[in-house]
């Protein structure tokens, strides 16, 4: 009797052979797949395919780390310094030309009543000139004037806010003006006023009997004074005058 190979060994035999078959496959199959995808993406590129003597390009260099440029320092202007002094027999000349027009003639700017008569200065030159009368406890704001070179600098603001200053140092509870520019008034916290609430004294009082504009009234504050800001006035009287001055130049 023949001896013959046992039927298990021939089975795992060809069961190797077949995992062996199926490995070549799968790896034939990678190999094409990746040829095809390189394929397709040279054509995307527009390179030549099959590649030639393509070489790969060099990588980007680091890019230098950026820096912050320093910004230039903002310089501030130099606060405006005015001074305030009385108003001399010599600057009358100076004046009473400029104050002429609001009907305060030389005669009556030198008669001797109780008045604030202040001028105001800046670096020694004339900026503006300012008539405060004083009856009592009522101050009449009978003109305020700055000069024409020195226009849209704030410099009428301080100067109206200088004699309210001095009006209430000299216990004035009250001080009225006509409504040549209510504007600026209202931004000194000046307030519109019935002239029927008004008391016949004081609608009688030089600067105000007979006038027909509109009368305004404010009530003097003590402290300081804000610096005017052409953006920005301050509502009230009390927010005007409670803040520190403009600082000096360093």
């Amino acid at each position: 009797m023949d001896e013959t190979e046992p039927q298990p060994e021939v089975d795992e035999r060809l069961a190797d052979l077949r995992r062996r078959r199926a490995e070549a496959a799968d790896v034939l199959a990678e190999s094409l797949l990746d040829v095809w995808l390189r394929q397709r993406r040279a054509k995307r590129a527009g390179m030549p395919w099959p590649p030639t003597d393509w070489v790969p390009p060099l990588p980007d260099p680091p890019k230098a780390p950026k820096v912050a440029k320093p910004k230039p320092a903002r310089m501030r202007p130099p606060a405006m310094i005015r001074t305030y002094r009385d108003v001399a027999e010599a600057d009358l000349d100076l004046v009473v030309p400029l104050l002429a027009p609001l009907g305060l003639s030389r005669g009556e700017l030198t008669e001797p009543v109780n008045r604030l008569f202040a001028l105001q200065e800046h670096k020694g030159e004339f900026t503006g000139v300012g008539v405060l009368d004083k009856h009592g406890p009522v101050g009449v704001l009978r003109g305020l004037v700055v000069d024409p070179k020195a226009r849209l600098l704030t410099h009428g603001s301080y100067l109206a806010i200088h004699l309210l200053k001095r009006a209430h140092a000299d216990k004035l509870l009250h001080v009225y003006a006509l409504g040549v520019v209510p504007k600026f008034l209202e931004r000194l916290g000046f307030t519109a006023v019935d002239r029927a609430e008004v008391p016949e004294l004081v609608r009688s009082l030089p600067g105000l009997a007979g006038a027909t504009l509109p009368l305004f009234e404010a009530r003097p504050r003590p402290d300081g004074a804000k610096r005017p800001n052409s953006r920005h006035y301050p509502k009230t009287l009390s927010e005007l005058l409670t803040a520190p001055g403009p600082r000096a130049p360093r």
